[in-house]
């Protein structure tokens, strides 16, 4: 499959190539087009080659958990949902010790999870063998994704400097 071919499935999903229109608001929409969402995952679970995970583990959402469950049902690997409850991370089932696991996700996790995964995994004696998303960004090489997004351009606004110490503001 070409490169055009895996952004028109994108599209149909909600994950629009930069600059284009999209066509979901927000974040990707995995139950908009099932048979689309299918396709997507079979193609992620090939991406992960004959390594075979034994565990394929999402983040919280609805979309990450539908995506998981597609991708882990062309693995033959049950699908753990994990989330934050305050602070500590927790499963929907448990992680086998010695399990290698892969991260699935429809974008590329933000970094912060990540590190939550690896240390639920670390926690549990698991090893997190890869994470793989849709969509991946050229910050985060190391995940497996089946497109990347360009690096988003910062705004850039004469006259005006980053507050000191890179706070948000009114967080």
């Amino acid at each position: 499959m070409t490169q055009p071919d895996v952004w028109d499935l994108l599209g149909r999903v909600g994950l629009a190539r930069p600059g284009a229109r999209r066509t979901t608001a927000g974040g990707p929409d995995t139950l908009r087009d099932p048979t689309t969402t299918d396709a997507l995952a079979t193609m992620l679970a090939a991406r992960l080659g004959a390594d075979r995970p034994d565990v394929v583990v999402v983040w919280e959402g609805l979309h990450s958990a539908i995506l998981g469950y597609a991708v882990g049902l062309r693995l033959g690997a049950p699908v753990i949902v994990l989330s934050d409850d305050e602070g500590l991370v927790t499963a929907a089932a448990t992680v086998p010790p010695g399990a290698r696991a892969v991260f699935v996700a429809p974008t590329t996790p933000d970094s912060q999870i990540r590190r939550m995964v690896q240390g639920y995994l670390d926690s549990r004696g698991a090893q997190l063998a890869a994470t793989a998303a849709l969509l991946g960004t050229a910050e985060a090489p190391d995940v497996l994704a089946l497109a990347d997004s360009p690096p988003e351009a910062e705004p850039e606004t004469p006259g005006l400097s980053p507050i000191a110490g890179g706070g948000d503001g009114d967080r």
